[in-house]
């Protein structure tokens, strides 16, 4: 399948990216060599950074606040994205609207960068691609290939939650899928892609496979997204393609 390089709109709310890295000294004197190492384009907090994004309710036992609510915070972040630092893992995120994954992935490579020369970090173990998208108006039914039923009933279900968790090609996913499970003020019904890519069991000491292999991961998670979708949705999307 050819896949777009940009829809529009494309009703992306969470677009997590999180490496983890094994090191022998506690995070709160690793938090000190990583503000050494990055530039000064980064702003230091331990409190949360407000966000322009105004999340709907929870998805039945689907959250939809996937991060940053977890205790103890460090939070490195510029005015495009924010880093969050916690024991043998880092989590990067878009702080308001989604950058697009050139942007995105150029700003995470400037800072693993930056980060790689703290040598304390020995080598990253794992690599974690996560997309939660909300699509207002269509149902799942409508805009993806995917249909729940039950026997003995001739309709689809209008209103379900769904999760599924299966290896492909070597990597782990888990997809959450939600479908009229949420109204916005504008009476409109939300259904819910949440889409989770791992690469695990990872002993990377090289940056330049560090980077690689989240590019892949990543493809692995854009692949996945636009398989669901209805040709005739997509359409409706305004796909570019490169």
């Amino acid at each position: 399948m050819n896949l777009p390089s940009k829809i529009s709109p494309n009703f992306i709310k969470d677009s997590l990216v999180e490496v983890k890295y094994f090191s022998k000294i506690p995070l709160e004197v690793l938090v000190g060599f990583i503000f050494k190492a990055l530039d000064n384009s980064f702003k230091y907090t331990s409190q949360p950074i407000p966000s322009k994004k105004t999340p709907l309710q929870q998805f039945g036992n689907i959250p939809v606040q996937l991060n940053f609510n977890l205790g103890t915070q460090y939070l490195f972040y510029t005015d495009r994205i924010r880093i969050q630092l916690l024991p043998n893992s880092i989590i990067f995120n878009c702080i308001d609207d989604y950058i697009g994954w050139g942007n995105y992935i150029s700003e995470i490579s400037t800072t693993l960068i930056q980060i790689s020369s703290v040598k304390e970090i020995e080598f990253f173990s794992r690599i974690g691609v996560r997309y939660r998208s909300e699509h207002i108006g269509p149902s799942l039914n409508s805009s993806s290939k995917f249909v729940f039923s039950l026997g003995g009933f001739e309709q689809p279900a209008s209103s379900f939650q769904f999760r599924s968790e299966f290896l492909s090609d070597g990597y782990r996913i888990i997809i959450n899928l939600a479908n009229n499970a949420s109204k916005t003020t504008l009476n409109d019904f939300t259904s819910l892609f949440d889409i989770d890519v791992i690469s695990e069991n990872l002993s990377i000491t090289s940056l330049e496979e560090l980077i690689s292999s989240i590019k892949k991961v990543h493809q692995k998670e854009k692949d996945i997204f636009f398989n669901l979708l209805r040709e005739e949705y997509l359409t409706k999307l305004n796909p570019e393609y490169n």
